[in-house]
């Protein structure tokens, strides 16, 4: 559950693992730009790593004229979108998961002896990580979003900043890309607001489950209780038959016992 570590969703047969982007950007003398990227993105995942490179190179290939090149900003631009990319994946796949669920807890024919389900217990630490990381996910959203808000404000110093050279077409293409990013935080802030209430909500139909499959497991045992409580009742009865006629059967023995003696009486006589 700690929301540190990487969040599995089975269903979905994907892990969630949390990664880092830094970006040192450099104006030279010359007007030139400097720009070090330092990807901390999990190795397993080539595609995902090497997606901003990639969008990069195809963008100075494609744009001969120099329409949004000529405003460097356009680069911090490009790793905003992979990383909104990489949220909104991430995002979808809690909530097919969180779907996943609700439609087991909903569906009354499940069984708790059921072995091709998940005992409740493991959906209960399930929902409870995807909880604690739906908690930490909006901190960190807050983070990208403080630091758009940065770069917007860097960005709009520079448009007058005569060293930088920024030119008005692709300073205005490159904020409208930058209101975009803005626009897919807040869905994405939306979205997690709206998941962590329905993470309660299925705790609460989990509840409701369990309660039930524990009223289901009391009636079973009222009733062998019952089936015991009769079989005992009528061990019960045999006993008492039994004991009379053991107490019966004493009687003739004893009757038989003084026959015997006064026929032995009379032998002797």
């Amino acid at each position: 559950m700690n929301p540190s570590h990487y969040l599995h969703l089975p269903d979905q047969k994907v892990d969630i693992r949390g990664s880092q982007i830094a970006l040192h950007f450099r104006y030279t003398n010359r007007g030139q730009v400097i720009i070090l990227a330092v990807n901390f993105i999990d190795g397993r995942w080539p595609r995902i790593v090497q997606e901003p490179e990639k969008n990069i190179k195809e963008i100075l290939q494609n744009d001969l004229q120099g329409g949004i090149i000529a405003d460097p900003f356009f680069i911090q631009h490009v790793y905003l979108i992979s990383i909104m990319r990489w949220w909104t994946n991430a995002l979808n796949s809690i909530h097919e998961q969180l779907v996943a669920y609700e439609v087991r807890l909903q569906d009354d024919q499940q069984e708790v002896q059921n072995s091709s389900l998940p005992p409740y217990q493991e959906i209960s630490r399930a929902l409870h990580a995807i909880a604690a990381h739906l908690h930490r996910y909006t901190s960190e959203l807050t983070s990208i979003e403080d630091t758009k808000v940065a770069i917007i404000k860097l960005h709009q110093s520079n448009l007058l900043n005569t060293d930088t050279q920024i030119s008005g077409p692709s300073f205005g293409r490159v904020e409208d890309g930058f209101d975009n990013i803005g626009a897919q935080l807040k869905v994405a802030k939306d979205s997690v607001l709206e998941f962590e209430k329905k993470v309660q909500n299925i705790l609460a139909l989990l509840f409701s489950r369990i309660q039930l499959s524990n009223d289901r497991i009391m009636v079973t045992n009222g009733l062998a209780m019952q089936d015991i409580m009769k079989a005992t009742q009528l061990e019960a009865k045999i006993s008492q038959e039994m004991a009379k006629k053991t107490q019966k059967l004493s009687e003739s023995m004893r009757q038989d016992s003084l026959s015997m003696k006064t026929v032995s009486i009379f032998l002797k006589d």
